[in-house]
């Protein structure tokens, strides 16, 4: 059998395939030829549409979120979500007023010895 001669058994749908090999346990969308890829991996692997136990909401934004959350703690961990991409974005802005002055010293530097 040919799926057994493979890395897993997505190999074939090369976009699921690359998403399980990356294990990075992001999120990601697909969109035209990788949704249409996505679909027929459905059809071939899942005919009975139990999508691997998630189901489809949609979100605040309109997007949909696949999710095996059950429906009275899905607002808990979209809470959580929002507060984790705060604190990201927190971490960023943090960087970014440390390596600011130092950016601003090394084109003074850069000014300096272009002119010399």
């Amino acid at each position: 059998m040919l799926i057994l001669k493979q890395s897993s058994s997505v190999e074939a749908f090369k976009a699921v395939h690359q998403k399980v090999e990356d294990g990075d346990g992001r999120s990601t969308t697909v969109r035209g030829c990788s949704l249409s890829v996505l679909e027929d991996f459905f059809a071939k692997y899942d005919c009975e549409k139990t999508y691997a136990g998630l189901r489809r909401i949609a979100g605040k934004n309109g997007g949909a979120i696949w999710t095996a959350v059950a429906d009275d703690d899905v607002e808990k961990y979209l809470r959580n979500r929002v507060a984790m991409h705060k604190k990201r974005k927190s971490r960023i802005l943090q960087h970014l007023e440390i390596l600011e002055p130092k950016l601003l010293r090394i084109v003074r530097i850069r000014k300096k010895n272009k002119n010399h």
